[in-house]
């Protein structure tokens, strides 16, 4: 029987992202099929899909969490004359008033902050003989007066500021790109979501590294979203960013892609670090909301009681996804194949 609930706090119907909760492994499975008419319409699937070990988190990236944001916090102090210079000189221009210069000031920090974490990384790796993707991201250094203009100006800007013409793509300086990608799959906090257009991927992902928990939680989740309408994702400032698989063969594994969203407007009124989750659905109650956003419910939360989750990992390994189909090392064979043998 379907249980379907809202779960926002954002007033109004078919706002939110409609909570599923399931009572054992099989049903989670079952609803994580691709054929299910929940997210079989036309021919190809336009939904993606995250899995989370936990239930009651939110869709906020790893750079905005807390852990990130203290990791980077000596990365950010090493550059704060930057930063009050870059401000400063903003708010001398006229643009905002000074009431949210705590906000555009906050913003500057983590920004810069990203962008020069992300840059070292691929710096050193570069340095060592690891491949590393050739993309126009930013060097080490940039010129403060630049940053000024990423910061806070058009790409337009951007591109004149860096002599470019209309037409001419200006390099990505503070968004997101296949370095980025890159870091965030190797442990390094970025503004980056990674989801799945498998929906049994997500179901793994889910499901996995429980047992190295301190504490299990009560229920893990799977989250969906539907990308058939993409400028929906566009009018709440979020983007989608993939990568060639054949740089990436354990994002090729796993069917990802990237989601991230641009926190520029809240952060400078003052907002605290928005969760993709938080932006759809305030956006899907907003006034501005095109009429079709509203038509069927397009994003949804299954949630699966923590205790089933070995039961589901071994649903999941006669689909053929496991650690070792996911993330292709011996080790994770080695891996596999004990908890394969919890199994027999």
């Amino acid at each position: 029987m379907e249980n379907h609930k809202a779960m926002s706090n954002v007033p109004g119907d078919k706002k939110q992202f409609v909570e599923v909760p399931c009572s054992s492994a099989k049903e989670f499975f079952d609803y994580l099929n691709p054929n299910h008419k929940m997210w079989a319409g036309g021919v190809d699937n336009k939904w993606v899909f995250r899995g989370q070990n936990d239930a009651t988190w939110d869709l906020t990236p790893s750079a905005w969490r807390e852990k990130g944001r203290e990791m980077f916090e000596p990365l950010a102090q090493k550059h704060d004359k930057d930063v009050d210079m870059i401000v400063k000189d903003f708010f001398e221009s006229g643009y905002y008033t000074e009431d949210v210069y705590p906000g555009v000031r906050e913003f500057s920090r983590q920004v810069l902050a990203e962008c020069w974490a992300v840059t070292t990384f691929a710096e050193l790796a570069d340095r060592l003989g690891h491949r590393v993707p050739e993309t126009q991201g930013p060097t080490t250094f940039i010129p403060p007066k630049l940053f000024r203009t990423i910061l806070f100006d058009s790409e337009t800007a951007v591109a004149e500021s860096l002599g470019g013409t209309s037409g001419v793509a200006p390099p990505k300086y503070g968004i997101p790109d296949e370095k980025t990608a890159l870091a965030q799959h190797h442990g390094m906090p970025t503004r980056l979501l990674d989801w799945s257009r498998n929906c049994r991927v997500a179901a793994f992902l889910a499901a996995h590294n429980l047992s190295r928990s301190p504490k299990l939680p009560d229920r893990i989740a799977v989250w969906a979203l539907d990308l058939a309408k993409p400028r929906h994702l566009k009018n709440c400032g979020i983007d989608v960013l993939t990568v060639p698989r054949h740089e990436f063969e354990n994002l090729h594994a796993q069917d990802g892609l990237f989601l991230y969203c641009d926190p520029r407007t809240r952060i400078m009124e003052g907002g605290n670090w928005p969760s993709l989750d938080t932006i759809i659905d305030e956006y899907s109650a907003s006034e501005d909301v095109v009429p079709d956003f509203r038509d069927t419910p397009d994003r949804y939360k299954l949630t699966l009681g923590s205790e089933h989750s070995d039961e589901l990992l071994r649903l999941l390994w006669k689909e053929n996804i496991s650690l070792a189909h996911l993330m292709p090392t011996y080790d994770n064979v080695v891996a596999s194949i004990v908890r394969r043998w919890r199994w027999e």
